[in-house]
C-alpha cells in the first residue's frame, strides 16, 4: 500500500533511504499504472479496433525492468521479499541476526556490483545511440533508472546489515 512507509529508519540515514524508497516506490507505482493501462489499450486496440497501440512491447519491457528496480528499496525495508529461513526460524535472535548480517553483507555488495554495471552499460548504450525501435526510448536513460532504484535497494541492504549487526552485538533487539 501506498500510505505503509517503509519500517526501518535507523537514525538520520535511515530517514534518507526511507524518503529515497518511498519515492522510487511512489514513480514504481506510477509505472505500473501507465503499463498496466498501454497493455489494456493495446489488447482493446488489437481485438476490436484492428489497431493495436504502436511500440507497446517495447514499452512495456522498459517500463517492467524500471518499475521493478525501483520497488526494491521500499520492499526490502518493508520486509517483503521472500526469506526462506528453514534452517534458522527456532535458532536464537543473534544467531538468526547474525546470518542475516552475513546475508545482507552479501547482498549489499552484488548490490554494488550492479549498480556499477547499470552505470557502465547506460555509458555503452549512450556512446553506442541504442534506443528503443519505434518510440526511440534511449536504452541509457532506462539504464541509468535502474541503476538509481539498485542504489536505493543497495542503501537499503546496508541498513538492514548494520541493524542485524548492531543486533549481533547486542546493542539494538528490534532486528526483526
Amino acid at each position: 500500500m501506498l500510505d505503509e512507509a517503509p519500517q526501518t529508519p535507523h537514525g538520520p540515514a535511515g530517514k534518507v533511504v526511507s524518503l529515497a524508497a518511498g519515492l522510487s516506490h511512489l514513480i514504481a507505482c506510477v509505472l505500473l499504472l501507465a503499463v498496466m493501462f498501454l497493455v489494456v489499450a493495446n489488447v482493446v486496440g488489437r481485438r476490436f479496433l484492428d489497431q493495436p497501440v504502436p511500440g507497446a512491447q517495447e514499452l512495456v519491457e522498459v517500463g517492467i525492468a524500471a518499475l521493478v528496480w525501483l520497488g526494491m528499496g521500499h520492499a526490502q525495508l518493508r520486509g517483503d521479499h521472500i526469506i526462506v529461513d528453514l534452517l534458522f526460524h527456532r535458532a536464537k535472535p543473534r544467531v538468526t541476526a547474525l546470518v542475516d548480517a552475513l546475508a545482507y553483507a552479501l547482498c549489499t555488495l552484488v548490490g554494488v556490483v550492479l549498480v556499477r554495471q547499470f552505470v557502465a552499460y547506460s555509458g555503452v548504450m549512450d556512446r553506442g545511440g541504442y534506443e528503443t525501435a519505434v518510440w526511440h526510448v534511449p536504452v541509457s536513460a532506462v539504464a541509468l533508472v535502474c541503476a538509481a532504484g539498485a542504489v536505493v535497494w543497495t542503501a537499503a541492504l546496508a541498513l538492514e546489515t548494520a541493524g542485524a549487526a548492531l543486533t549481533v552485538l547486542g546493542k539494538e533487539t528490534t532486528h526483526a
